[in-house]
């Protein structure tokens, strides 16, 4: 089984990429919004979830931290959610608010995502509460507390990282933020925003 890959970026599809590692092309399937991001012929690592499916083979699943493949793989064990609808639920929802949603059981968080109607929700919910309560401790509801959208946070997330700063450092800026710092702005200036923040820490 494959866990981890680091390796060229090639080639990228609607709903994959390939990674170059020493001349072998890997197909990997990530989230959107991460393998837009991806700049060929540059460097990437990613964690990786392999599963066997009849008829199709090897199926490569990539993350950029073991914390979001730990609840990838523990959202495709909840009855009639598959691998793609896992994917599609971390393309959609921030990792902390997806924690936080489904310790808080919010049905409406994780019906949102295109796909995942109510019922599954209550599933993904009723299965998961528990558990994630004890495994994420002292997670805070980044998206509810600013009242900013999930989305927008989510890329300023992204960004910072592929700037280079760690978790730690990202969390401290984010969690700096009110409500009022987001009102009228974009990314972009949102990110001067927290570049300007996080030299201070």
């Amino acid at each position: 089984m494959i866990g981890y890959l680091n390796g060229i970026f090639q080639y990228r599809d609607n709903n994959f990429v390939i990674i170059d590692v020493n001349g072998v092309g890997y197909q990997i399937y990530l989230k959107s919004k991460e393998a837009m991001e991806l700049k060929k012929g540059v460097h990437y690592q990613f964690f990786v979830q392999t599963f066997f499916k009849d008829q199709v083979g090897f199926e490569l699943y990539g993350f950029t931290s073991l914390k979001e493949k730990n609840i990838f793989n523990e959202l495709v064990k909840v009855n009639k959610v598959g691998s793609k609808t896992a994917i599609a639920i971390l393309d959609h929802i921030y990792t902390e608010d997806l924690i936080s949603a489904i310790i808080d059981k919010e049905v409406n968080i994780l019906s949102s995502v295109k796909g995942i109607g109510k019922k599954t929700s209550e599933r993904i919910i009723l299965e998961l509460s528990d558990k994630f309560k004890k495994k994420f401790k002292g997670i805070v509801k980044t998206s509810s507390k600013l009242n900013a959208p999930i989305d927008l946070l989510k890329d300023l997330t992204s960004v910072l990282g592929n700037l280079g700063y760690g978790n730690k450092a990202i969390k401290i800026v984010i969690d700096s933020f009110t409500t009022a710092d987001f009102e009228g702005k974009d990314l972009e200036e949102l990110i001067k925003l927290s570049l300007k923040r996080i030299r201070t820490i």
